[in-house]
């Protein structure tokens, strides 16, 4: 079965926008995966560390790199079918699989897919911030953080990443941004079928989208092979691709521009705040550490 990676920086829509793409009928999918970012990861870890090893030890000592990666490729396909042991899958062509992290391991993909496919989902940084503090302070807590520096580095983290893939992989790498899917998704999933090559007659795209609306993802009432409704509290926002203005205030959202750099307008996203302030912020830094540094030397100069 072919394969079709959706990746992006995390509380960017991609389980919104991976459902929706999931209506076809020639699709299956199921919940995030972690296979490449958790599961496989250290292999491809160890792997490389003992290629770079003088002692013959570790698999490189037993295997070439093909063999490698078909043992990998092997293991990654057992997971996979472990996650869609569920679901029927006769007359699906292609597994969608979303996990938002695989971003940054797109390379190890590629390595064990060469032939894969990927959509790097693209969200206005305030955005994600605003949504990665509200994941923070509540149910993400374990995962998130409810500063904005750090969620503002993520994103450009993630989203480097992906632009890198976009570079490296052409066509078949394809982004897509969160506020035009939202606008219409209709449009968005005839866009990706054309892509993919999937047949679009008799389907009804604005049908299909409308199936896994954000109140209907909060019920449970979404076309998903999940329970959606079983999600905690607060994962799906539902807040528009505006809702940032009401949760981040104008330094703040200063500092999540001041982060993102040129990637916002690379992205089409523009800054929101004037110049002066983030030079002021970047001054106040300056001082910071600069008094920092100065109390440490004093301190030194004292013992």
């Amino acid at each position: 079965m072919e394969k079709l990676f959706l990746m992006g920086a995390p509380r960017s829509g991609t389980t919104y926008v991976q459902l929706v793409i999931a209506q076809h009928p020639a699709i299956v999918t199921c919940n995030e995966t972690h296979v490449f970012d958790g599961y496989l990861e250290s292999m491809f870890a160890h792997w490389r560390g003992h290629l770079r090893d003088p002692r013959a030890i570790g698999l490189s000592a037993c295997m070439d790199s093909e063999d490698f990666r078909a043992l990998v490729r092997d293991q990654a396909e057992l997971l996979f079918e472990q996650m869609l042991a569920a679901q029927p899958t006769d007359g699906c062509k292609l597994f969608l699989e979303k996990t938002p992290a695989h971003v940054l391991n797109w390379r190890n993909i590629v390595d064990v897919y060469p032939d894969a496919r990927f959509i790097h989902l693209v969200r206005d940084p305030r955005g994600v911030v605003a949504s990665l503090r509200r994941a923070g302070r509540g149910w993400g807590s374990h995962w998130a953080k409810p500063g904005i520096l750090s969620n503002a580095n993520r994103w450009r983290r993630y989203v480097t990443s992906g632009l890198e893939a976009e570079a490296v992989l052409g066509e078949r790498c394809r982004r897509l941004s969160y506020e035009t899917v939202l606008r219409s998704p209709a449009d968005m999933l005839g866009q990706v079928y054309q892509w993919l090559g999937l047949p679009q007659q008799g389907l009804d795209l604005e049908g299909m989208a409308a199936q896994c609306r954000p109140e209907q993802l909060k019920t449970g009432d979404a076309a998903s092979p999940w329970n959606t409704g079983a999600e905690p509290e607060g994962f799906f926002g539902g807040r528009g691709a505006k809702g940032w203005e009401n949760d981040l205030s104008r330094f703040q959202t200063a500092q999540v521009e001041l982060v993102a750099g040129q990637l916002l307008d690379t992205l089409g996203y523009g800054r929101v705040t004037s110049p002066g302030l983030r030079a002021r912020m970047v001054n106040g830094v300056y001082n910071q550490v600069a008094s920092l540094e100065w109390r440490l030397g004093q301190l030194r100069s004292g013992m």
